[in-house]
């Protein structure tokens, strides 16, 4: 019953893919979970291959199953469709829509969910991935830094504001492991044990990059791709 949906573990959702899969693998994935309703929906920024399962994961959520929380957005627009079929649905739907930046927190029972990044007035000139949602997630022992698309700006700002408070289990390698990401002044503050990236097998933009693939095994951080 939709009480019980309720009062139980609270779900975040961070990112819905690439918008020619329009949610379908994710939507399947969460329903395989037992996942009826989505608190916390993160855009991470408004980039096509991050939000492109975000208005199907609403509507689906929200028509067929207990709803959508709230949605988390950095507060940079985008001029495409993808992006517009995002906004559309969360105003059908009436989801509370939150601009957030570096001091937030998302509250959740058991986890400590901080947002990092983007700094109010932002970085690098508004640019839609330097201004990425960052997010730092503690649970118990272990914690995961999720940088989303964030590369040079965002990282020099992130280890000016943070240092060595960067320190977490696992890093979510930044920007599909594209060679602006994940420097060695980075990875000095985050030390990571381990080190997961998300891209394509056959990347057309040669995702992850030789250069951080090497800097991740200098490192010693045991990588997953």
């Amino acid at each position: 019953d939709l009480k019980s949906v309720l009062n139980s573990d609270k779900v975040i959702l961070i990112d819905t893919g690439d918008w020619r899969d329009d949610g379908e693998e994710v939507i399947a994935y969460l329903e395989a979970q037992g996942v009826t309703r989505i608190d916390h929906l993160v855009t991470t920024h408004p980039d096509a291959d991050h939000i492109g399962g975000h208005a199907a994961v609403i509507n689906h959520f929200e028509t067929e199953l207990y709803g959508v929380g709230a949605v988390y957005d950095p507060g940079i627009a985008s001029s495409s469709g993808t992006y517009e079929e995002y906004l559309d649905a969360i105003e059908t739907h009436d989801v509370t829509l939150y601009r957030t930046q570096a001091g937030d927190s998302i509250q959740m029972s058991g986890v400590d969910v901080q947002v990092l990044a983007p700094p109010e007035g932002y970085v690098a000139n508004k640019d839609s991935n330097e201004n990425s949602l960052v997010l730092h997630l503690q649970f118990g022992e272990s914690s995961f830094l999720l940088p989303g698309d964030g590369e040079t700006a965002s990282e020099e700002y992130l280890v000016e504001t943070y240092g060595d408070r960067l320190n977490s289990t696992v890093l979510a390698v930044g920007h599909h492991g594209s060679q602006s990401s994940t420097s060695e002044a980075f990875l000095n503050a985050v030390a990571p044990q381990a080190g997961v990236i998300s891209s394509a097998y056959d990347s057309k933009y040669g995702h992850p990059h030789e250069e951080v693939l090497t800097r991740l095994e200098a490192h010693s951080v045991p990588t997953y791709w």
